[in-house]
């Protein structure tokens, strides 16, 4: 699929088909490594590839340093947002 949908196709692939089980693996495989080594293992998935998208580009002398700034920055943001809601709940807890 990498050399178009066209080739792809008249290759004998079904494009639809590919492109849904290949979405379906990565999606499960992103979710057992979250589940099994956490948050973090996450970010190091994720990142590269927002990255990627965001930047629109594949060269490695930009995506690095943009993919280290990110993931500080996405780490830091929800560990701000996980803190905002343990304060939230700790406040509410004592309203009661």
């Amino acid at each position: 699929m990498l050399l178009g949908e066209n080739y792809a196709r008249s290759m004998g692939l079904a494009v639809k088909r590919a492109r849904f089980l290949t979405m379906l693996g990565a999606s499960v495989l992103g979710a057992v490594v979250t589940a099994f080594c956490g948050p973090i293992s996450f970010l190091g998935i994720a990142v590269p590839h927002l990255c990627r998208g965001l930047l629109g580009t594949s060269d490695h002398r930009v995506l690095v340093p943009a993919v280290v700034l990110m993931g500080s920055a996405v780490a830091l943001d929800g560990a701000d947002r996980l803190a905002a809601a343990r304060r939230c709940a700790a406040c509410c807890r004592s309203m009661r």
